[in-house]
């Protein structure tokens, strides 16, 4: 069964949308207003997490771009995309 959580420790690490599968989170998803980049909290998300797909969605970017492995920047429809592509 999947599940979306939001994720967020202590320390203030966050997360916006994690899905996960019987508990075990698949994949990170981070929105932005602007251009997306990677951050030390995201980073620490997705260490903490183990997540092998990682999404930044934002609407200045079209597409999908690889910017570090397993994180990928992207807008909206190409998020739709990878997500059709990854529960197909």
């Amino acid at each position: 069964m999947l599940e979306i959580f939001f994720y967020r420790t202590r320390e203030g690490t966050e997360c916006d949308l994690v899905i996960a599968e019987n508990i075990h989170p698949l994949l990170s998803i981070e929105m932005k207003i602007g251009a997306p980049k990677t951050y030390k909290g995201l980073t620490n998300a997705i260490n903490d997490l183990g997540t092998s797909h990682n999404f930044i969605v934002s609407p200045d970017v079209v597409g999908v771009l690889e910017i570090k492995p397993n994180v990928f920047s992207c807008d909206l429809k190409g998020l739709l995309a990878e997500l059709h592509s990854f529960f197909s």
